[in-house]
């Protein structure tokens, strides 16, 4: 497995434990408009966008932002008609979803790693 694979996911992971702080922990931090932007606009899309191997990081990065503002937009539509509208659990939802995705890669990523061990043993005589 390559180190460089796991860039993102450790981005993305960082990117979590800020927003969570500054959303969750009330803070009044002049950083946190930054933060939440950050988050919004690319981690929840390059979790689901990264594992597909997508060749040329700006490609990679335009679709990571446009997934990310589309989940916003669905997640914000769904918690208004459902009459939940809540910005802190809109972020904890886009949380959710970052985690799942980081989560899903890193499991991929060590299948991938297994299996590219296993294929390069020997084969036993039988």
């Amino acid at each position: 497995m390559r180190w460089t694979r796991l860039v993102w996911p450790a981005i993305i992971v960082a990117s979590v434990i800020a927003v969570s702080v500054a959303v969750f922990g009330h803070s009044h931090s002049p950083l946190r408009p930054f933060v939440a932007l950050w988050f919004l606009t690319i981690c929840p899309g390059m979790a689901l966008v990264h594992p597909l191997r997508i060749m040329g990081t700006r490609h990679e990065l335009v679709l990571a932002i446009a997934t990310s503002l589309a989940l916003a937009a669905i997640v914000s539509s769904l918690l208004l008609y459902a009459h939940r509208w809540s910005p802190p659990f809109a972020v904890a939802v886009l949380v959710g979803i970052s985690v799942v995705g980081v989560g899903r890669d890193v499991i991929l990523l060590r299948h991938e790693a297994a299996t590219v061990t296993a294929s390069a043993r020997p084969a036993s005589p039988v």
